[in-house]
C-alpha cells in the first residue's frame, strides 16, 4: 500500500470522512504510523484482482496457481496416455517398420514421419480443445469471476507461451515413441518380436497416471468433505428464519428501524427486528466489515472486535447468553454498557470475575453479560474477543435483521421487501436470508471443489485409457502362453485372473506413492482454515475402492476377451 498516497489525501478524507473519523475516536480507536485514523490507501490492479482483502470478488491469488497445477497435472498424464497408447501400437505397426527399413527406410525418416502423426493428431486435438473452449468459457468465467475471450489468447506473449507447450508437448508424446520404434531391429520387426522394454515403460507410465488419479480422487473426497462442513458447521445463531436488509445511504438509519419495527408489529409471523452495524456473513451487497479497539484493564493489554447492535438482537438471532442480562430499553445506562462473549471473558479471566465490572472501553463502560461464542467471521479464523454496544453515537447501524416465523418462510421476503420499499424508496440493495450470507462465505470453497471434481473426472478418465492400452499390449503380448493355458486346462476365470493382477499391483503401487503425498498436501491445505474436518482412514478406504473398480472394470473386458478367444488362434499368432 501506498503511504504517500495516505498522506497525500489526508486533507481529502478530513473533509469527507469526517463521521467515519469521529465515530473512530470514539470508540477508542488506535492511528497509524502517519497518526490517521481513517486513510485512503493504493493497491496495484494486479493486487486488486487477485487479493485477500475481498474487496474485487475475484478469486484468491492461489487459485491461478490451482488451475495451472491442475492443468499440468492432467496435461503430463495425457501425455502419457499418449506414449503408452502409441507403444501399445508398436506390435501391430512392427512388420510396417521392419518392411519400411528393408526397403531402404533410415531410422531417423521413421522417426520424423511418426512425430508428424503425432503432430497432426496434437493439431486436431488442438482444434477440438479451442472449440470445448469456447464452449465452456462462459460457464468458466461465471465460476471464477472472469471475464476472459478466447481472443486474449492472440497476445504476442501468450502466442508464444502457447506454441513453446504446444511444441513441448509433440515432442513429448511423438518424439520419444517415434525414435523407439524406429529403432527396432528389421528382422525381429518382421517377426512380429519387438522388444519388451517398451512394456516396462509403460508399467512406469501407468503407475504414474494412476498416482495422478489417486491424488486427485482424495483431494475431491477430502474438499467436498470440508465443504460440507463449513456448510453445516453451527454458527452460534439462527441462519434460516433471519432475513438481513442493508440499509444503504439517504436515510435516517435509526428512523428506518423504528419505521420498520412498527410497520412488521402488525404481522403474527414476524418474530423480532434488530440491527448492526456489520452483516452477518457475505450479503448481497458484498461487504465484509470488522472492527477492533484495543485498551487496557488491570496493567492488561487486550484487544475485541466491536460491533453496534440494537435493542433484541440477541433475541432476534437466538445467541444464547450465558451470563447477565440483554439490553433493556428501560435502562437508561446500557447506552455505556457493553455484552461480551465467552472467548472476551475467557481473556479478562472469566465470566464471573469479569461480569459486571468496568472496563476502559469506549471512555468506560460495564459488562452487563456474557454470550456463547458465534462466528460473526469466517470459519477459517477462530472466534475472538467480541463487544457489543448499543451506544448510537458511537456507529451508526448498516443493517437490519428481522426474524420470521417458519411456516410463513416462502411469502416473508415478499411482503418485507415490499415494506422496506415503501420506508426507503431508494432501496436497491436486495434482502437475503442469513443462511444465504453465511453460504456467499464459502462460495471459493465451492469453487475450489468443482475444480478438483473436473481434474479428477479428467485424470481418471486419462488413466484407464492409459491402463486399457497396456492392457491390450499385454494380451495381445501373451496371446500365445494363455492360449497354451487354455489348452493344459486353466478356466477363463483363472486366466482373468492371472493377467489381471499384474495390472493390479500397478494400481496398488500407484495408491501406496500417492497416498501418503495426497495426505501431507491435503493436511496442509487444511490448516488455512480454523475449524476444519480431520482426513480419516475412511477417506482413503473409499478412494482405494474407487480406484480399484475403476482399474478393474477398465481392464476386464480385454482380459475377458483374450481368456475366452479360441486358444488354436492364440497359438497361430
Amino acid at each position: 500500500m501506498d503511504s504517500d498516497f495516505a498522506r497525500d489525501t489526508r486533507a481529502f478524507t478530513e473533509l469527507h470522512y469526517k463521521d467515519e473519523i469521529v465515530r473512530l475516536k470514539n470508540s477508542g480507536g488506535n492511528p497509524d504510523e502517519l497518526g490517521n485514523l481513517f486513510s485512503l490507501n493504493m493497491i496495484s490492479i494486479r493486487d486488486y484482482h487477485l487479493n485477500s482483502y475481498g474487496i474485487s470478488g475475484g478469486p484468491p491469488s492461489f487459485y491461478p496457481w490451482i488451475l495451472l497445477i491442475v492443468a499440468g497435472l492432467i496435461m503430463i498424464s495425457a501425455c502419457m496416455n499418449f506414449v503408452s497408447l502409441t507403444l501399445s501400437g508398436s506390435l501391430q505397426r512392427s512388420r510396417e517398420i521392419g518392411t519400411r527399413k528393408i526397403l531402404g527406410a533410415t531410422p531417423k525418416n521413421i522417426a520424423i514421419q511418426l512425430w508428424l502423426e503425432t503432430f497432426f493428431v496434437c493439431v486436431l486435438s488442438l482444434t477440438f480443445g479451442l472449440f470445448f473452449a469456447w464452449l465452456i468459457l462462459p460457464e468458466y468465467n461465471a465460476i471464477l469471476n472472469y471475464r476472459l475471450r478466447l481472443l486474449d489468447l492472440l497476445s504476442p506473449q501468450t502466442l508464444i507461451l502457447f506454441a513453446g507447450v504446444f511444441m513441448s508437448v509433440t515432442l513429448l508424446a511423438g518424439g520419444y515413441p517415434g525414435i523407439k520404434i524406429a529403432g527396432l531391429n528389421a528382422k525381429e520387426s518382421l517377426r512380429g518380436e519387438v522388444n519388451h522394454k517398451s512394456s516396462r515403460l509403460q508399467r512406469v507410465l501407468t503407475i504414474f497416471q494412476f498416482s495422478i488419479s489417486v491424488l486427485f480422487i482424495i483431494s475431491a473426497i477430502v474438499v467436498s468433505s470440508q465443504v460440507e462442513y463449513l456448510s453445516s458447521h453451527s454458527l452460534g445463531y439462527n441462519t434460516s428464519e433471519v432475513i438481513s436488509i442493508p440499509i444503504g445511504k439517504g436515510i435516517d438509519k435509526e428512523q428506518a428501524l423504528e419505521r420498520m419495527r412498527a410497520e412488521l408489529s402488525r404481522y403474527t409471523w414476524v418474530k423480532a427486528v434488530s440491527a448492526s452495524d456489520a452483516n452477518l456473513g457475505l450479503g448481497s451487497d458484498g461487504t465484509l466489515r470488522s472492527s477492533i479497539l484495543k485498551f487496557s484493564h488491570e496493567n492488561k493489554d487486550y484487544s475485541t472486535n466491536f460491533m453496534r447492535v440494537d435493542y433484541d438482537f440477541l433475541k432476534t438471532l437466538e445467541i444464547k447468553l450465558l451470563a447477565g442480562r440483554d439490553f433493556e430499553r428501560n435502562m437508561s445506562t446500557d447506552t455505556s454498557s457493553i455484552i461480551i462473549n465467552r472467548k472476551m471473558a475467557e481473556q479478562m479471566g472469566g465470566i464471573k470475575r469479569i461480569l459486571g465490572k468496568n472496563i476502559a472501553l469506549n471512555k468506560g463502560s460495564k459488562v452487563i453479560g456474557v454470550v456463547d461464542d458465534f462466528h460473526f467471521q469466517h470459519l477459517r479464523k477462530k472466534v475472538e474477543p467480541l463487544s457489543l454496544y448499543i451506544n448510537r453515537n458511537v456507529s451508526d447501524i448498516e443493517y437490519l435483521f428481522v426474524k420470521v416465523d417458519t411456516d410463513f418462510l416462502p411469502k416473508s421476503m415478499e411482503i418485507i421487501w415490499k415494506i422496506w420499499k415503501e420506508v426507503n424508496p431508494t432501496a436497491d440493495i436486495p434482502a437475503s436470508y442469513l443462511d444465504e450470507n453465511a453460504n456467499n462465505l464459502y462460495r471459493k470453497d465451492r469453487t475450489f471443489s468443482k475444480i478438483v471434481m473436473i481434474g479428477t473426472g479428467i485424470a481418471i478418465v486419462i488413466s484407464c485409457m492409459g491402463l486399457f492400452a497396456l492392457a491390450l499390449s499385454a494380451t495381445a503380448r501373451r496371446a500365445k502362453e494363455i492360449g497354451i493355458r487354455k489348452v493344459l486346462g486353466a478356466s477363463v476365470w483363472r486366466v482373468i485372473r492371472l493377467v489381471s493382477s499384474d495390472f493390479i499391483k500397478l494400481v496398488v503401487l500407484a495408491f501406496a506413492i500417492s497416498a501418503p503425498l495426497a495426505w501431507i498436501l491435503l493436511n496442509s491445505w487444511l490448516q488455512i482454515y480454523a475449524y476444519r474436518i480431520q482426513i480419516e482412514w475412511w477417506m482413503m478406504g473409499i478412494a482405494a475402492i474407487i480406484v480399484f473398480l475403476i482399474a478393474f472394470f477398465t481392464i476386464f473386458w480385454q482380459t475377458f476377451r483374450a481368456a475366452t478367444a479360441n486358444p488354436v488362434e492364440c497359438l497361430r499368432i
